[in-house]
């Protein structure tokens, strides 16, 4: 499980990704232009029951955005 993160404004991001998560900036700059771009689907499932003792499962698409800096 990731560790939990504050929630912020996209504005905000090209200055958060300079802070490493211990609190201390970066010795380098990141520019994000010259970041990929990826998009990964993740799902939520979760069983819902139904009239007559049946249940059914019924699954959430989660779409997940994320930059690779190499």
């Amino acid at each position: 499980m990731p560790a939990p993160m504050q929630a912020f404004l996209p504005e905000e991001l090209p200055d958060r990704v300079q802070v490493k998560p211990n609190g201390k900036r970066r010795k380098g700059k990141i520019d994000l232009a010259k970041c990929d771009l990826f998009e990964l689907k993740q799902y939520n499932c979760n069983m819902e029951p139904r009239a007559g003792g049946q249940s059914v499962i019924v699954c959430k698409e989660i779409q997940r955005l994320f930059r690779r800096c190499v």
